[in-house]
């Protein structure tokens, strides 16, 4: 296999942002001469996530499975974890180098240089996730909202912004590879372009950079990963209304009903202004899917406080429900809120919060059975080929006897119903 020296490979854990984080890395290596493989690697990068205590376990399981896949392999710590915890993952990782989020670059210099080559810098462009067809264009970094339980802004509090003509010509690049959805991913993304110091006349903002990507000829199909519910405009909402290809989906974290508990979380907004934005959606968007997250078991969080959260998610019926049990980070201000929940009271709510999630989803699935939905086909398992539709539910297309469909088809197809099995 030529020059083993040259073999990587990178175990990436968490978020979009990290995997676009990784691809950069990963384009950076090849574009040196090197060769990502699966196992018996010379480097091994294990992009680690921290924003819960599981995330913080799944990486410590993570490095051991790179070791063993790669026994004679340096082993590189980046991402999150060592941005948080330096000290704690340098002593009980046992790896080689450690790099936080925001040093790519000197990743791959170390890398490179070890072969004596010219140090590269790695292009700042998206990242392709799966077999080429959804391309999640990274256009945001940062985020110093400082949620009370959230490490994200220790970890990540540098605003960046990518340059809307960049960021165009990435998406142009990516549908030439193939790519036929474009997600447009950022750690804060509706704060978009508000890195910029002359605000004055700063026109980069959320909504330019979405008219411009629709702009591009021949896009498939646009989505946005995630909004803040009070960034929610209605300029955002006429464009996803008029526009066929702009998918209409609303990931909007809510994280409790109970506005005692959305106070002390730090978020910007009420039970009620949270309705009210999503009654905004739905009137002008009637079908439109809006999914959320959830955080359980909140220091202080009472019976009444969940039992509001449970009544909220019944009345909005999210098409899709996130469920996160609380997890403490000593860098943050929630841990060291009085009043912390009992973890297996945590667990029981957390179960009921994610069967009521379920049952919600069912519901706004059915409305599409007499519906027919554009479906984007990524993979086939157990004799059917499973896509996403514009609503973003896995949609099911008997594989047997079908043979023009195959990944990377946009296909219009009535929903075969609720597959769970293939839910995500």
């Amino acid at each position: 296999m030529g020059n083993k020296k040259l073999l990587f490979n990178i175990y990436t854990l968490g978020c979009k942002v990290n995997q676009c984080d990784s691809a950069e890395i990963s384009r950076s290596l090849r574009g040196a001469g090197f060769k990502v493989v699966e196992k018996n690697a010379a480097w091994a990068i294990v992009n680690s996530c921290a924003v819960t205590a599981t995330a913080i376990r799944k990486t410590r399981q993570m490095i051991a499975k790179a070791r063993r896949e790669n026994p004679e392999a340096k082993i590189v710590l980046s991402g999150c974890w060592p941005s948080a915890y330096w000290s704690e993952a340098k002593k009980n990782s046992s790896c080689a180098y450690f790099f936080k989020v925001n040093e790519r670059k000197k990743i791959v210099n170390l890398i490179v240089g070890s072969q004596g080559q010219t140090k590269l810098e790695p292009t700042a462009c998206a990242c392709l996730i799966g077999q080429k067809i959804r391309y999640f264009l990274k256009v945001q970094d940062g985020c110093q909202q400082f949620c009370t339980y959230c490490l994200v802004p220790y970890v990540r509090s540098r605003l960046w912004s990518k340059p809307i003509k960049q960021a165009v010509l990435e998406v142009k690049s990516a549908l030439q590879a193939g790519a036929k959805e474009i997600v447009i991913s950022g750690t804060h993304l509706g704060w978009y372009g508000k890195d910029k110091k002359d605000k004055k006349h700063n026109t980069q903002n959320l909504t330019a950079l979405v008219k411009a990507i629709l702009a591009v000829p021949g896009l498939p199909r646009l989505r946005l990963s995630s909004l803040e519910p009070n960034e929610v405009s209605d300029e955002l909402l006429d464009l996803v209304k008029k526009n066929h290809n702009f998918c209409p989906f609303f990931h909007l974290p809510l994280q409790a009903g109970s506005d005692r508990v959305l106070k002390a979380m730090g978020r910007p907004y009420s039970a009620q202004e949270y309705i009210r934005v999503i009654s905004r959606i739905r009137k002008k968007i009637p079908l439109a899917a809006v999914s959320a997250d959830i955080i359980v078991g909140f220091p202080g969080e009472t019976e009444k406080d969940f039992t509001a959260t449970l009544s909220l998610v019944k009345k909005i019926k999210f098409s899709r429900l996130h469920v996160f049990p609380f997890s403490t980070h000593e860098k943050t201000a929630a841990s060291r809120f009085p009043e912390q929940i009992d973890n297996r009271e945590i667990k029981k709510r957390a179960d009921i919060i994610r069967r009521l999630g379920l049952a919600s989803a069912r519901e706004y699935q059915n409305k599409f059975i007499n519906r027919s939905v554009q479906v984007l086909i990524e993979k086939k398992i157990a004799g059917a080929y499973i896509g996403k539709s514009e609503y973003y539910f896995n949609v099911p297309i008997k594989a047997k006897g079908n043979k023009l469909v195959k990944s990377g088809d946009l296909v219009i197809v009535p929903p075969r119903g609720i597959e769970p099995r293939f839910r995500e």
